[in-house]
């Protein structure tokens, strides 16, 4: 796999693990598109790039929006002069009680995570047809494998994005297309939503758990590089996983771990789902 000759479309430019991605795509010489909807990151990332000698196009983009989508893939496209890998990784969730959640929040989750990554998808397709090859890399979640609590919206979209892209992946073997869609399921991350986690109890104890967005993007392209379609780039959402085929009680048990402040309160059993506040999220 040639790296320096690629061309990359990264949404969520401007979260951990879309910066990541993009600066050990630029170190590798692939030439990116980054899209985010926050300019002054956005700008930053830009910079921070221009210094490392990485070619990186800054498009602020609102990937909610179809038609925002598809100028920006087309003007993407012409800065480039063509798109090989595209990675729909921009991501939104809410913390909290389902029935505390507002209809504002669910519909930006669904928008975000669902829309954002059919609307990337169909632009992708739509200039990589054409050609016959290309890649397109949907960033699902563990919690799109299993269900978690207190997540129950942002579970509810990876669940269909895990479908969505496995689903496509016959719709084009069926067709013999040179295409490929491919999977990324990480589990726990060191990255905002895990911040925004800390809010509910992720404990300091268990930090050590955390994968860094450094280890996530290595995993992901050597995933590439080896023609991977489904790629689990954490220890820990693989150790889920595997503890849920044979024990399916595991997601309460390890919910409960998760969500208490220190291994005496675990022993305790002080965790009440009273003890959990709504963090604020922007």
């Amino acid at each position: 796999m040639k790296w320096n000759v690629l061309r990359a479309v990264v949404t969520g430019a401007a979260g951990n693990l879309g910066r990541q991605l993009i600066l050990d795509l630029g170190k590798r010489g692939v030439r990116v598109a980054a899209w985010d909807l926050n300019r002054p990151a956005l700008e930053a990332l830009t910079l921070e790039c221009s210094k490392l000698g990485y070619e990186v196009q800054p498009f602020e983009v609102d990937i909610t929006h179809y038609e925002a989508v598809s100028q920006a893939a087309r003007a993407s496209n012409a800065a480039l002069g063509g798109i090989d890998l595209w990675f729909n990784y921009a991501g939104f969730t809410k913390i909290a009680e389902f029935a505390r959640s507002t209809p504002e929040d669910l519909n930006r989750v669904v928008d975000v995570n669902l829309k954002g990554i059919l609307w990337g998808t169909h632009a992708a397709l739509e200039i990589m047809a054409p050609r016959g090859t290309g890649r397109i890399i949907n960033m699902a979640s563990v919690a799109g494998h299993i269900g978690g609590p207190y997540i129950a919206s942002y579970s509810a979209t990876k669940h269909a994005v895990v479908g969505f892209t496995r689903a496509l992946q016959t719709e084009l073997r069926l067709q013999d297309s040179g295409l490929q869609i491919v999977l990324v399921s990480p589990g726990f991350v060191d990255s905002q939503m895990i911040a925004l986690g800390e809010q509910f109890g992720f404990p300091e104890w268990l930090k050590w758990t955390l994968a860094s967005p450094e280890a996530v993007t290595q995993e992901v392209l050597q995933g590439l590089e080896k023609n991977k379609l489904e790629i689990f780039p954490t220890l820990n959402g693989r150790m889920m996983l595997r503890m849920q085929k044979v024990f399916p009680g595991a997601v309460t048990t390890s919910s409960r771990v998760l969500l208490t402040r220190s291994l005496k309160d675990l022993i305790l059993n002080r965790y009440t789902p009273s003890q959990i506040a709504e963090p604020e999220t922007k």
